[in-house]
């Protein structure tokens, strides 16, 4: 398996192989932009956050390839179908959909975006073995983690 056929959405060229991921208050990163590509190292001082980081990308990850199996990896898709999720997911970011696309693959798109925001956080739950809550940063009440890239935005407000 190439590095571009594990990005999540098929990512093709050098220029699409970076994945970016926001993070806010999550364990002990407060702010952070992470631009992964396909050989990406964390270093920095004990308890900055390079373990929390790894879990959290390897959860997204897990979602993304448990979620895109069935089907939409790139090597299982035409490529007629790949370029028109491509397109759509595109559009989608922005609600902004006007070009004339299948409303089923449309609807496979919608769907499959909703699903991921809500399979992160539970593979978050179960790589970390906790509660959402627990990996909230210190004297915060809430975590942040986007990925623009995909227009999936996660944000949970404990309790």
């Amino acid at each position: 398996m190439t590095a571009a056929s594990s990005m999540p959405f098929g990512i093709q060229n050098d220029s699409d192989q970076n994945f970016i991921i926001h993070i806010r208050d999550f364990g002990p990163v407060s702010n952070a932009k992470i631009t992964l590509r396909p050989l990406t190292v964390f270093v920095g001082p004990n308890n900055s956050g390079k373990s929390y980081t790894a879990m959290l990308i390897h959860s997204i990850f897990s979602s993304y390839r448990n979620d895109l199996s069935n089907s939409l990896y790139r090597r299982h898709m035409s490529d007629e179908l790949y370029n028109l999720f491509e397109q759509l997911r595109n559009k989608i970011k922005t609600e902004t959909i006007t070009t004339t696309i299948n409303p089923e693959i449309n609807n496979y798109a919608k769907t499959l975006i909703k699903r991921l925001k809500k399979d992160i956080p539970e593979q978050i739950r179960r790589n970390f073995n906790s509660n959402l809550k627990d990996v909230v940063r210190i004297n915060s009440t809430a975590f942040k983690i986007s990925m623009p890239r995909s227009g999936i935005s996660i944000e949970y407000e404990g309790d």
